[in-house]
């Protein structure tokens, strides 16, 4: 009896001892080993529920709001036109995911931006998993909300651009790496290299998950037997091969993708510090995270270091690789976004869980802080739609110790909705003055955000050239494609516009390839009718072709005030 009743404690033990073996290898959350299945499966319902309301909300502001592509979406709508496998600036997948909005619902803003819409919902449901698997139900089911209304996620679950994609299969990547050690699934190692592959399609970035689940695994004792498996290794090389139809674009294009994209990382030819490029990139993580949440974010992550390691080694070195780049370049706000991810997981988890033992302080800045996200990302959305009444004509003037400064962001140009207000009555403006040109007519755009527009607004959607200078610089897709050069006898419209009081001229060599040229300006007007954009145009008629430019470079023409600078 006395041997049965120690057989049965000993089992129990070693059982016990398991359990926490593989907690530890796994490192969920003991707690979340008492979680009911039912409570999982009644978060997931209302998680989707949730996310089908944000979605059908987020449809119906782009279909209603009447809010104008972005120059970057109507870039990446017109490479949709023509697919591709790679372009000057960028990987295929973003024109790939406008291509099959196009096919769904048209050229329109909202074909354009559906994918953004379904990508950001698919990506919370992930979060979700994720932050289940590391904690509980109620943890993921926090996190993934928590992301719909952090402004920086919110900001691309409507704006179309590379980050939804890159976004989603990063969290899809950390996912699966997490069940690939977790479940010692094999399978799950090779769905890891293809999700990094296509990750790889969307953004060049995703490259920093490699150093990230490098560290996670070899720290840990129990995670670092799996480098010496073929299957991380494995998953490494079926993403890179992802990479093989680019680097055949970029061979028979002169490498400009690579060149471009090396070019964002480059450096100063001598070291240099710049710390305020890098209090500009702590400043714009704070705006687009906003202070309080951010702040608590990395708080999270140092009061749960203990129990999980995993959100760390995939949030602070990212923060961290873009710190040291700022210090010699600019960085931009959306650059480090993967590393919120998991920092929505661990504030999820430390304070948006059992909220019975915080302090009242506590609890109320919690509360501030998930309230200060969403109403930032609602005021984002209105203020780009909306324009602001109450702005002065003039930017104002004060004093301080004696010196005038002037608040340049508070006037009438830096109305927030004047950054995607307009584009459609400039088209409407060219297309009218194309009446006043021969049947054979194109039109040219003074930089590459001008051309993307003016092919998206002007009716019926033509092929837009963009100009290029007599230097023969290549910096847009459009220089890629083949230009203008053939349109001998054609009549054109240059369009570019006024950038502060500089003045504008039409470029020499335009001038010298066409047989004349008339300019009119258009101004485009917000809803309160005050002016937004100064517009030259010039009718150009009977194009010579590249041998008159030729000439006329020769003749010491030259690009100067061939319009503004890209913005």
């Amino acid at each position: 009896m006395a041997e049965s009743w120690n057989r049965q404690i000993g089992c129990r033990l070693r059982r016990a001892a398991g359990a926490v073996k593989m907690a530890r290898m796994t490192e969920v959350s003991p707690k979340s080993l008492e979680k009911p299945a039912g409570g999982a499966k009644s978060y997931l319902g209302r998680l989707v529920v949730l996310l089908a309301a944000i979605s059908v909300a987020r449809v119906l502001y782009v279909a209603l709001s009447g809010l104008a592509l972005s120059g970057d979406e109507a870039q990446y709508w017109d490479w949709s036109r023509r697919l591709e496998w790679c372009y000057f600036s960028k990987g295929p997948m973003v024109a790939w995911l406008i291509w099959l909005g196009r096919a769904a619902l048209g050229d329109t803003a909202l074909g354009v931006r559906l994918p953004a819409i379904i990508l950001s919902a698919g990506t919370s449901l992930m979060l979700y998993d994720l932050g289940r698997r590391l904690y509980d139900a109620r943890t993921g089911f926090a996190a993934a909300l928590l992301m719909q209304i952090t402004p920086i996620f919110a900001a691309f679950g409507v704006g179309m651009s590379i980050d939804p994609p890159y976004l989603f299969f990063w969290v899809a990547a950390l996912l699966l790496l997490y069940r690939a050690v977790a479940d010692h699934s094999r399978f799950c190692w090779l769905l890891l290299g293809l999700a990094l592959g296509l990750g790889l399609l969307s953004k060049y970035t995703i490259g920093l998950f490699y150093p990230c689940a490098f560290g996670w695994l070899l720290f840990g004792r129990q995670r670092r037997g799996w480098l010496k498996t073929p299957w991380p290794y494995l998953a490494v090389a079926i993403s890179l091969a992802f990479l093989l139809p680019l680097l055949q674009w970029n061979a028979q294009n002169g490498w400009v993708n690579f060149q471009h994209n090396i070019g964002h990382a480059h450096h100063q030819k001598e070291w240099q510090l710049t710390p305020l490029k890098t209090l500009v990139y702590v400043g714009s993580q704070l705006g687009v995270v906003t202070p309080v949440l951010l702040v608590m974010m990395l708080v999270a992550q140092w009061q749960l270091r203990g129990r999980d390691s995993f959100s760390p080694w995939f949030c602070l070195p990212v923060l961290g690789f873009f710190l040291l780049i700022s210090l010699q370049t600019d960085v931009y706000a959306n650059w480090p976004l993967t590393a919120y991810v998991t920092g929505c997981i661990v504030f999820a988890a430390r304070f948006l869980g059992d909220r019975t033992g915080q302090s009242t302080h506590l609890r109320r800045t919690v509360n501030f802080a998930v309230i200060l996200a969403l109403v930032c990302t609602l005021a984002v959305m209105v203020v780009v739609v909306v324009p602001l009444p109450f702005l002065p004509s003039k930017p104002p003037h004060v004093n301080v110790a004696g010196r005038d400064f002037t608040i340049s962001f508070l006037c009438e140009k830096k109305d927030p909705s004047h950054l995607f207000a307009g584009w459609d009555q400039l088209g409407k403006r060219v297309a009218d003055l194309e009446g006043e040109l021969g049947p054979r007519r194109f039109v040219i755009g003074s930089e590459r955000m001008t051309t993307s527009r003016l092919a998206y607004y002007i009716p019926g959607q033509p092929q837009v050239y963009h100009y290029r200078s007599p230097k023969g610089e290549i910096d847009s897709q459009y220089h890629v494609w083949k230009g203008y050069e053939d349109l001998l006898g054609y009549d054109a419209l240059f369009v570019t516009y006024r950038n502060g009081d500089n003045p504008v001229v039409l470029p020499k060599d335009v001038q010298a390839s066409f047989a004349s040229a008339e300019e009119t300006e258009f101004v485009s007007r917000d809803l309160l009718g005050r002016p937004i954009t100064t517009y030259h145009i010039w009718l150009c008629r009977d194009y010579r072709g590249p041998a008159a430019t030729a000439a006329a470079q020769a003749g010491g023409g030259d690009s100067a005030g061939s319009g503004p600078p890209s913005p």
